[in-house]
This record gives C-alpha cells, sequence and structure tokens, in this order.
C-alpha cells in the first residue's frame, strides 16, 4: 500500500509540473509563478524518492537475509543429514522441532514441515524384555534428565525393532528448544555381541559335551558289547534273546541321545547320506503322533514320490521332532486346539533344496522372538518348560548338511517354519539288509587293543577273542608302543582316541606307524572331531563308540582285506 502511495504522489505531482509547464506555454502563468511550482513539487518529490529508494534498499537487504538463512537451513539440513545417527530436537511440549533423515527413518516419520508431535506408532522399550519402558527417554529428557549412553528397543509399527543408543540433552531456560536427542542404531552391533557370546557357549558347551560323550559312549559301549556276548551265548533261548533285545534297543537310544547332544555342539561329524524323504516323514510321524495331544490335529502331508534328500537323518528327525513339540507348545498356551502340518515342497530360493515345512495355527510370533528365535538359550516357555536349545538344535543340523532355516510368523497368524533341505544327489538306495551275525574269522590274528577303561578294555577283549582274535591288551599309548618295541606280532592296531598321559590314539599311530609303516590301524572314538582328520591322514579305519561286536567285525575284515593277507604278521 505504501509503495502504491508513492507511485499515485509522483503521478501527481508529475501532473502538477505538466501543468505548470502546459500553462506556462500557453502565457497563463507568470514566470514566478511557474517557478514557485517547480519548486514545490522538487520538495515534495525528493524526499519521497529518497524514501523510495532506502525502502528499496531495505527490501533487497531483507530478501538476501532471508536467502542466506535459507541457504544456511540447507547446509544445516545436508550436514544433518550425512550423520548416521537420529537427531532430534523438540520443544518445551514434547513436539519435534527437528529431525535429521536418519531420525525420520528410524521413527517412521515423513519429510514434511515442522513441528510436529511423536509419532504414535513409535514406543521405546526396555532392551530385556517385552514391557514398555518404565520412563520414555522423551519425557525423562523434557524434564530435564540427561540420559547417557542409554539402549532401548524402539517398535514401530509394521516394522523389525531396532536397538538403539540414546543420548539426550535437555536445553537451557529460555533456549528456543526443550531438549536434543541422539539416536544411534547399534542393532547390528548387538546381534553380532549376541553371535558371539553364543559362539563362546555352544564352544564351552561343546568341550562339556564332548568330555561327557567320550565318557558316556565308553559305558554304552561296554553295556552293548556284553550283552552282545551275552546274546551269542544265550544258546537261542526266546526269552533270554527278549530281554537281550530290549537292553540292546536302549542302549542304541542312549547312543543316538549322545549323537544328539554332540550335533547340537558341533562336536559331532554329520553322517550324511540319501534318504527318501516318505521314509524320513514315516519316522518322525511315527515318533511324533505319541508327543502331541488329540486335541491338536497332526498332519504328515505325503512327500512328492521318489524324492530324496542329503542329511544326517537321526539329526533331522529330531529336528522335524523339535520344531512339531514347538507348535504344540504354543498352540497349547494360545487356546489348547489347533493343527500342525508337516509338507515338502520344492524351494524357491536355492534349486539345490527341497523345503521340509513345518507350519501351525498358534499364536505366531512377534517380530522381536523371530530376531531372537535362533539364539540358544531363548525361550518363550518360561525356565520350567523350555530350555531355549530346540530351535537352535534344527539350525545346527541343517547348517551342517549344507542346508538352511527360514522363520515366517506373525502374531495371531501362526508359525511356518522352512527346513532348505540338500536334495539328494542320486535316488536314495534301499534301507541296507540286516549285517549277517559276525562270524568268528579272525584266525588267530593279532590285535594290540589300546583302552584307558578297564571295563571297556575287558569287554572288547572278550568280543575279539569271540570273533577268533588273540588279544595283546594296553591300557594307554606308551605301554602299547613297548609292546610293539618288544617285536610282539601285531596284525591290527585298534585303539580308541581320547586317552589319559598325554598321548591320544592318533598319536599313538602315528609312532606306531614310524615302526612299523605297514600296520593296519582302526581309531574309536565317541566322536569323530579329532579322529576324522588324524583317521584320514594316517588311512586308519574309523569306528564310532558305542561299537557292537559286529561293527568291530567289520572292521577288523575291511583293514586285513585290504592289506591282502591270509597269514600272521612277522614283527617289524
Amino acid at each position: 500500500m505504501r509503495r502504491l502511495a508513492a507511485v499515485m504522489a509522483f503521478v501527481g505531482l508529475a501532473a502538477v509540473i505538466a501543468a505548470a509547464v502546459a500553462g506556462a506555454v500557453a502565457g497563463a502563468l507568470t514566470s514566478d509563478v511557474l517557478t514557485a511550482l517547480l519548486i514545490v513539487a522538487l520538495l515534495v518529490i525528493a524526499p519521497l524518492a529518497v524514501a523510495t529508494m532506502l525502502r528499496e534498499r531495505r527490501l533487497r537487504e531483507v530478501e538476501e537475509l532471508r536467502a542466506e538463512l535459507d541457504r544456511r537451513e540447507r547446509v544445516l539440513e545436508m550436514v544433518l543429514d550425512t550423520v548416521s545417527s537420529g537427531i532430534v530436537a523438540l520443544d518445551a511440549e514434547g513436539r519435534i522441532e527437528i529431525a535429521n533423515e536418519a531420525a525420520c527413518r528410524m521413527l517412521g516419520l515423513p519429510r514434511s514441515a515442522r513441528p510436529e508431535r511423536w509419532p504414535s506408532a513409535a514406543r521405546f522399550r526396555d532392551p530385556e524384555g517385552a514391557e514398555e519402558a518404565g520412563v520414555s527417554p522423551v519425557w525423562a529428557m523434557l524434564t530435564g534428565k540427561r540420559i547417557r549412553g542409554a539402549d532401548y528397543v524402539l517398535d514401530v509399527e509394521g516394522r523389525e525393532p531396532l536397538r538403539l543408543r540414546v543420548n539426550a540433552e535437555p536445553a537451557p531456560l529460555g533456549a528456543p528448544i526443550g531438549a536434543v536427542m541422539t539416536l544411534e542404531d547399534v542393532t547390528e552391533q548387538h546381534r553380532a555381541r549376541v553371535l558371539g557370546d553364543r559362539a563362546d557357549r555352544l564352544d564351552a558347551l561343546g568341550k562339556l559335551t564332548g568330555g561327557v560323550a567320550h565318557d558316556f559312549n565308553n559305558l554304552l559301549s561296554t553295556i552293548m558289547g556284553a550283552l552282545q556276548l551275552a546274546e551269542r551265548r544265550s544258546q537261542g533261548d526266546p526269552r533270554i534273546a527278549r530281554h537281550l533285545d530290549a537292553a540292546l534297543r536302549a542302549t542304541r537310544t542312549g547312543a543316538e541321545l549322545v549323537d544328539r547332544l554332540l550335533g547340537f555342539a558341533k562336536r559331532g561329524a554329520a553322517a550324511l547320506e540319501d534318504v527318501c524323504l516318505d521314509a524320513l516323514f514315516a519316522e518322525a510321524e511315527s515318533l511324533a503322533k505319541n508327543a502331541v495331544d488329540p486335541s491338536i490335529r497332526l498332519t504328515f502331508a505325503p512327500p512328492p514320490a521318489g524324492w530324496a534328500v542329503r542329511c544326517d537323518r537321526a539329526q533331522i528327525v529330531t529336528a522335524i521332532l523339535n520344531l512339531v513339540a514347538n507348535a504344540r507348545d504354543a498352540i497349547a498356551a494360545d487356546r489348547g486346539a489347533g493343527a500342525i502340518v508337516i509338507s515338502a515342497r520344492e524351494s524357491a530360493e536355492r534349486a539345490d533344496c527341497c523345503e521340509i515345512v513345518v507350519a501351525d495355527d498358534g499364536p505366531g510370533m512377534s517380530a522381536d522372538v523371530r530376531a531372537r528365535a535362533l539364539d540358544p538359550f531363548f525361550t518363550t516357555k518360561g525356565a520350567a518348560r523350555g530350555t531355549g536349545l530346540g530351535l537352535s538344535m534344527v539350525y545346527g543340523a541343517l547348517r551342517r548338511c549344507g542346508g538352511d532355516l527360514r522363520i515366517e510368523s506373525e502374531p495371531g497368524r501362526g508359525a511356518v517354519i522352512r527346513m532348505l533341505t540338500p536334495k539328494a544327489r542320486a535316488a536314495a538306495a534301499p534301507a541296507p539288509a540286516p549285517r549277517p551275525r559276525a562270524a568268528r574269522d579272525g584266525a588267530g590274528r593279532a590285535v594290540l587293543l589300546v583302552e584307558d577303561e578297564p571295563d571297556l578294555l575287558d569287554t572288547a577283549e572278550a568280543m575279539l577273542v569271540d570273533l577268533g582274535y588273540a588279544v595283546i591288551r594296553a591300557g594307554d599309548g606308551p605301554s602299547a608302543l613297548k609292546e610293539l618295541a618288544l617285536g610282539r606280532v601285531v596284525d591290527v592296531l585298534v585303539s580308541d582316541v581320547m586317552m589319559p598321559g598325554g598321548m591320544s590314539g592318533v598319536e599313538l599311530a602315528e609312532r606306531a606307524r614310524a615302526m612299523r609303516p605297514d600296520l593296519p590301524v582302526i581309531l574309536a572314538s565317541g566322536y569323530a572331531e579329532g579322529a576324522a582328520e588324524g583317521g584320514r591322514r594316517l588311512g586308519a579305519t574309523l569306528v564310532r563308540k558305542p561299537y557292537s561286536i559286529d561293527d568291530l567285525s567289520a572292521a577288523l575284515r575291511g583293514v586285513v582285506e585290504r592289506r591282502g593277507r591270509t597269514g600272521v604278521a612277522k614283527a617289524g
């Protein structure tokens, strides 16, 4: 309006001047009058002109200042957006005044004008539990509390939870903002730390399990050997045979339990074989049906004909049972009735795998539970019911055979667990025929038997004698080397792998081979971790404990036949 008034004044003055000039030309005005009019016009125009120029100058300065402020705001925004941590400035009422790109991404905010309220879909909670944080860091800093490196989990609806390290600084009184907060995403660092802790715990558990398995397998070997010797001497009495068979089955079940423990602790080598899926499903179903309440419908959908996978049969059956047990417990805790379906299908992820799928209609998993499901010892069942090892064991079994595990679940929508299992290299062979009864084919050959457990040493000696072998006993590696140094006739060395006295079975075999290069070696071990590599290097035959008299007979017959001798070896 002021600019318009100035323009109108200029127009009016111009009209006066024009009229005066016209009057002067027409002779209506004297020169004195004309001069006076011109002076008045100039006196009026000059201040207006100066004022207009000053105003235009101020307007230009304001526009330049606004442009500079816009430029600095853009620079500040660019600088803030280069920071990987989220930066949030709040006013005194908790409204967001500033949020950089990282903060918007974390909080699920649009890059819109500010201020705006804290998003209701973004909630902080305690990282060690599922409950919302007792005191929100936003509220804490607005009430004057400083926060230094506190970890929270941020839940945003429809997104994976984020683990954030929060720092917050309240603004001083009179400041234009209320507080400033930084949010550092430490989700990956936390996951790496959890995996590192998991590896440490598994390593410690593996060492403990390996020692326990060695001792337990020695006991099982002694029991199995004694039972088989009794069976061979029972003279076909069906009453005795029935009890002995039951005891042998229990012993084999104990051996399978040890294998599962070793498999979880990654100290047992996976016994990979090509297995027909229909046989695998049939075995799993026969074991699972008695473990599920009648209120839960358990269905094993027949796999496509001819499908086979390459895996450790016992470990994958155990994996299926673990998944069924997890689904059963989830359904039972939710509403008590439901359905579990086990099926097989092609994998869309890996052409070399098929998928064994265990699906249930239970309560499902939250994103946080799903993210931690494979962590060892993590359980939602409580200490009285869950160990937190089930899914870890499933994952370990799959990884050892070259497969993988996928979990698909949402709260209220059940769970689908996909076991990516490598396909068989060729059509799976039919189940092997029962091994014939071990014959007395030792023909007096001499076996140097090395075992540190006295009971197992006695039992193994009796088994060898029953097979027709002559036995030289040794309780440790140095004693066995003394027998060889004495020039004793030895056709085969049979040694335990883990022995006291600082000399393992592998080291004994190496030193024995240095003395007698052609000496056949059989190594017996409760787990193959240490024996496998050394055994391959030496060309030794490996026998897994607990071994039966048939296992021992087959191993001895194999090494003798490979050597191609029929007589008794002379000392080297």
